[in-house]
């Protein structure tokens, strides 16, 4: 029988810290035939392209910050034509367990309604209300609220073809999840996660405080286009950032906003 080959895109744009972990758990954890590729979507951190460049992964330039589902589709487009048979959108910050992709490709072997199958860690899960089914030795979680969220999720290439690849709007992250679903349930198949097989997604204490915002308030909130370095370099958005993370029910968040402040002020 032959062996099914797996093609895992992450794309590059956090700390080193992260981005090294993530690559060597791929390295250390995953089995039989893959190729993992990193999309340099060149991030603020110039020891991040040196590092890559040595990790033994593919390493491939769209000659700026596309954002990670376009980076994603940026890839895809690369080596669509290789004979993959599933594919993996593995966030930067996320580490994957060992022996995580056999199970993966068990279960999606086994539902050709499942167009897709994630692994996170609770804290990180999108979504809610969860149902929960048995496939095979594993059990799937299908939410009822909200979408499957996309920080370690695999696609068989089938999805790919048939559905489309992720948004092609010209965004650098967030939404890609909920355009994809709609998508999805357009053709009567449906996403879920793996309950049994835990990718663990790395925590805001692992990231400068800015870096956190941005996401926050680019990807959640949608009050600034700007790009990190942009948002970064901008004084009165991050006050504005700051100041609305006062009132967050987050004690952490607050925390870090108060010292950012005071740290901002005094500049």
């Amino acid at each position: 029988m032959k062996e099914k080959k797996l093609f895992v895109i992450t794309c590059v744009y956090n700390k080193l810290d992260l981005v090294r972990a993530c690559v060597e758990a791929v390295k250390q954890n995953t089995t039989g035939n893959y190729e993992h590729v990193l999309v340099y979507n060149h991030p603020p951190y110039p020891e991040i392209k040196k590092y890559i460049n040595q990790s033994g992964a593919t390493v491939i330039d769209p000659l700026k910050n596309v954002g990670c589902h376009r980076g994603f589709n940026f890839a895809f487009d690369f080596r669509k034509d290789q004979g993959f048979d599933y594919v993996v959108k593995l966030d930067d910050d996320t580490i994957v367990p060992k022996k995580w992709n056999y199970p993966m490709m068990e279960v999606l072997n086994q539902d050709a309604r499942l167009a897709y199958l994630s692994s996170i860690d609770d804290s990180a899960k999108q979504g809610g209300d969860f149902v929960e089914r048995k496939i095979g030795n594993y059990t799937i979680q299908i939410p009822r609220v909200g979408c499957v969220g996309f920080s370690c999720v695999m696609f068989p290439i089938q999805t790919l073809n048939d559905i489309g690849t992720l948004s092609k709007v010209n965004t650098l992250y967030g939404g890609e999840e909920l355009d994809f679903l709609e998508r999805v349930r357009g053709a009567g198949k449906y996403g879920a996660y793996i309950k049994e097989i835990t990718a663990f997604h790395l925590g805001n204490e692992n990231r400068e405080s800015d870096y956190v915002l941005w996401k926050y308030v680019y990807g959640y909130q949608g009050f600034t286009n700007k790009d990190f370095i942009e948002f970064k370099n901008d004084r009165q958005e991050l006050v504005k950032g700051y100041t609305g993370w006062l009132e967050d029910d987050n004690e952490a968040l607050r925390e870090m906003a108060k010292k950012r402040l005071e740290e901002i002020y005094e500049t």
